[in-house]
C-alpha cells in the first residue's frame, strides 16, 4: 500500500516546490505551449441523439480533442451534486483514513484508493493525481466491501 508520502494531494499540500522526478512528462509528452483550440468549449456528446451519430461525435471529439463532456444521459443533477460532495468529503478525510481502503499494489487493476496510475505504460511516468477506482461491470468485479463507510452517505 502507498505511504503517505507517496499521495499526490498529501505532495500538493505540503507544500512541495518542485514535481518528484516520477511524476514528470518527457518534453516530446508535454502539451504545447502557446497551443490554443479554435473554438472555447468542450466537445459536448449528446446521448439523446441516434447511436450513428453519438459514435461519430465520440469519434470526432477523441481525435480531435481527446476529451468530451457527455449531455443528455439521464442522471439527475441533484445526484451528480450528491456525488461531488461525496467525493470531497472522502478526499477531505485524513490520510490515514483514506488509506485504509488502499489499492492492493499486487493485485493488476485492484478497486480502491492510490496514486500509482501510470500516464502511459511505455514511459512509466505517473499520473499526477489521486483516485478512487470503482469497478462496475462485470458486477462480479464489484467489491463493495472494499468501499468507505464514511461518509455516511458513501
Amino acid at each position: 500500500m502507498a505511504s503517505a508520502a507517496q499521495r499526490v494531494q498529501v505532495l500538493a499540500e505540503s507544500g512541495v516546490s518542485h514535481v518528484p522526478p516520477s511524476y514528470v512528462q518527457p518534453p516530446e509528452h508535454r502539451p504545447l505551449a502557446g497551443c490554443r483550440p479554435t473554438f472555447s468549449g468542450v466537445p459536448l456528446v449528446d446521448l439523446r441523439c441516434s447511436g450513428d451519430d453519438v459514435r461519430w461525435a465520440i469519434g470526432e471529439a477523441c481525435r480531435n480533442w481527446g476529451v468530451f463532456q457527455v449531455i443528455g444521459h439521464g442522471v439527475p443533477s441533484e445526484l451528480l451534486v450528491s456525488m461531488r460532495q461525496v467525493g470531497a468529503a472522502f478526499f477531505s478525510l485524513p490520510t490515514e483514513e483514506r488509506n485504509k481502503f488502499a489499492c492492493d499494489p499486487k493485485v493488476p487493476a485492484s478497486e480502491g484508493y492510490g496514486s500509482r496510475m501510470l500516464a502511459s505504460e511505455n514511459d512509466g511516468v505517473l499520473d499526477w493525481r489521486d483516485y478512487f477506482d470503482h469497478h462496475t461491470l462485470p458486477e462480479s468485479r464489484r467489491k463493495p466491501d472494499r468501499w468507505p463507510t464514511y461518509p455516511p452517505n458513501y
